[in-house]
């Protein structure tokens, strides 16, 4: 009988690199223990397929499978989906406001947060929701609407938050005052940055943070010199009406600004 798991690291390299998803990829880690490697290595296999969304949980048909559409690509129309489950009881009614390569950022029911690895399923805390310096004065709202309205959304400064050379930062949007707060593994609380003016979508770019401030310039932030500085630079636009709002994203190494306009 053979033993897969004593296949030579070599052989199973060549194999690695013939993969085209990230389905392709969760089924060889699932063969054995010692194949489970391969869903932790991006930089040695980088996976060639687009980013797969995260359904809401309440459209699932159990408490601890998520569903995830992708977007097929390889010959295949664009237009055309796949919906793929992970069995995930770690996150069950966790909301996610931030994603990261295969890290996801959560927020738990105890408005706890986390960065969680979907594949991996190496798990990180994040101070609370409750270290934030604001905090809704309402006690009528419930636990799912605080865990849903406290944080609009979280970056990742690496897409290898476990990593310890890479100092990796998590910078938060919290959703009361439009301010950005910042934590790093370990820490106890959020430190919200005063010097940096309210923004409605952020992104990490080329080791800058960037934002899009209230009035629709573009906010240049280095969070990790000490204090942490911040530039706004005018934007010009052409005359857009009823403009519902703004985000930053990145495309294909270059940093755009979707403008998604009232119907």
């Amino acid at each position: 009988m053979v033993d897969w798991s004593s296949i030579p690291k070599e052989l199973l390299s060549l194999i690695c690199n013939r993969l085209h998803s990230v389905v392709d990829y969760l089924q060889l880690s699932m063969v054995c223990k010692p194949w489970i490697c391969v869903s932790m290595s991006p930089t040695k296999y980088p996976l060639r397929q687009l980013p797969l969304l995260m359904l809401p949980q309440e459209k699932t048909n159990s408490t601890s499978r998520r569903s995830f559409l992708g977007l097929t690509k390889d010959g295949e129309e664009f237009d055309k989906t796949k919906v793929y489950e992970l069995d995930l009881p770690e996150i069950h009614q966790h909301g996610c406001i931030g994603a990261a390569c295969n890290w996801i950022v959560t927020v738990d029911m105890e408005l706890d947060m986390h960065i969680f690895n979907l594949f991996s399923k190496v798990h990180m805390n994040l101070p609370p929701q409750s270290t934030f310096d604001t905090q809704f004065q309402d006690q009528t709202k419930t636990r799912t609407q605080l865990r849903d309205l406290m944080v609009s959304k979280v970056v990742l400064t690496s897409m290898y938050p476990n990593d310890p050379s890479k100092d990796c930062i998590a910078v938060a949007i919290h959703s009361l005052s439009m301010k950005i707060a910042i934590a790093r593994l370990g820490d106890k609380t959020w430190m919200t940055i005063q010097n940096i003016i309210s923004v409605k979508d952020i992104m990490y770019f080329k080791e800058k943070l960037y934002g899009i401030t209230p009035n629709n310039n573009l906010c240049i932030c280095d969070i990790k010199s000490d204090p942490p500085k911040a530039s706004e630079m005018h934007m010009s636009y052409s005359s857009l009406r009823s403009v519902f709002n703004r985000y930053l994203v990145e495309w294909s190494r270059e940093l755009l600004q979707v403008i998604r306009q009232e119907s």
